[in-house]
């Protein structure tokens, strides 16, 4: 096992334990648990972000998507001054987990959910959610679903084989929703991974987003 934290407003957030990568190859043999261990540089780039934007999460209602056993980022909105935070996954098994950590509900993408009433969270957050098998318009239409008018979401992930930042704007825009790259988040030359911070709003929310 392996203990892993993040770093949130200077201050280390112990997050807890999971699989070594070689333990988790092993565990995955056959079946999906990727819930099971955080890819920890897309989380960190998702927390940098809002440490740089704390308007966007302070006092906030907030939703993280595949939140995976350890919801990071729900947690880390809540060291960050979120109002509430409720962390997700489409996995009862990992949400079960989840719920050690933080109040969690079991959502999959595409579908609603009792305990996250549609249009009831002013920041949306996800983190590595494009695996080969996810259903990307699914995901954005879930965003849009969670969003309130003026809500955000943020989202950093790996363009595997899903057609790229353009068809998540396209997708974004059938739904509803501006994506566009986060102005500056994509430019660490320390970055070696192929991960991709993005922000969905509402054309309306455009122009203030930035000076929050």
């Amino acid at each position: 096992m392996e203990v892993i934290s993040i770093n949130v407003a200077g201050k280390s957030l112990e997050l807890g334990a999971q699989p070594s990568y070689g333990a988790f190859n092993d565990l995955c043999q056959g079946e999906d648990r990727t819930g099971l261990r955080l890819w920890a540089l897309p989380a960190r780039r998702v927390v940098k972000f809002l440490e740089d934007a704390p308007a966007l999460v302070r006092g906030k209602n907030v939703i993280e998507l595949g939140c995976g056993a350890l919801a990071a980022l729900a947690r880390a909105s809540l060291a960050l001054g979120a109002k509430a935070a409720l962390a997700t996954d489409g996995s009862e098994a990992i949400v079960a987990l989840a719920r050690a950590h933080c109040a969690a509900a079991q959502l999959r993408f595409g579908e609603p959910c009792v305990d996250a009433p549609p249009g009831a969270a002013d920041l949306v957050l996800g983190s590595e959610l494009l695996y080969y098998n996810t259903n990307l318009d699914a995901l954005v239409a879930t965003i849009a679903d969670q969003l309130s008018e003026d809500g955000v979401c943020v989202l950093c992930v790996v363009h595997r084989v899903h057609g790229g930042a353009a068809a998540l704007a396209a997708s974004a825009l059938k739904h509803g929703l501006l994506a566009f790259d986060a102005p500056s988040a994509n430019d660490d030359a320390d970055v070696v991974d192929a991960s991709r911070l993005h922000v969905l709003c509402r054309a309306g929310r455009v122009e203030s987003l930035f000076d929050s």
